[in-house]
């Protein structure tokens, strides 16, 4: 696989390249880092080559190192998992392969943990009437910094 985004996250399914054989589960890692800075890429920069030096072009003042950051995790799971949620103020939305053999529960609770919606389709909508909304501290000078963000809790069980 290739990922292009520097220090963002990122996953891959590595199943086919693993042996169905019982006795063979010894799986190798073999990852190649390419620090070249580029216009186009996170930090941008850009790297001349003349025939007697090389000049290094950014807008910031640090050294690209390359590397990795952070842990390497190789993590499997079972036949039925949830690959993705998605969630907007509008909409949640999540994908499973095995919709019809599956049951989901998707609950909505409160900063007390009290239930304030759920519901147990695939493609769940859930309303809240009169939502407690919130803003990070000091935007436009309306929420202090010395209150506590409200925070909503989502629990998906499949």
């Amino acid at each position: 696989m290739n990922h292009s985004g520097r220090h963002l996250p990122f996953e891959t399914d590595i199943t086919s390249f693993i042996s169905s054989d019982a006795n063979y589960w010894r799986v190798r890692f073999i990852i190649a880092i390419n620090n070249t800075l580029t216009p186009t890429k996170l930090p941008p920069g850009e790297l001349h080559i003349y025939h007697t030096h090389r000049t290094l072009e950014t807008p910031f003042d640090f050294f690209n190192y390359a590397g990795i950051d952070r842990s390497v995790i190789l993590y499997f799971t079972s036949s039925a998992f949830i690959e993705d949620i998605n969630i907007g103020t509008q909409r949640i939305d999540f994908e499973t392969n095995r919709a019809n053999m599956l049951r989901v529960l998707v609950e909505f609770l409160d900063a007390n943990e009290i239930f304030v919606a759920n519901n147990t389709d695939f493609q769940s909508d859930l309303f809240v009437n009169k939502p407690n909304l919130w803003e990070p501290c000091g935007m436009n000078h309306t929420y202090p910094c010395t209150e506590e963000s409200y925070l909503y809790t989502l629990q998906v069980t499949l």
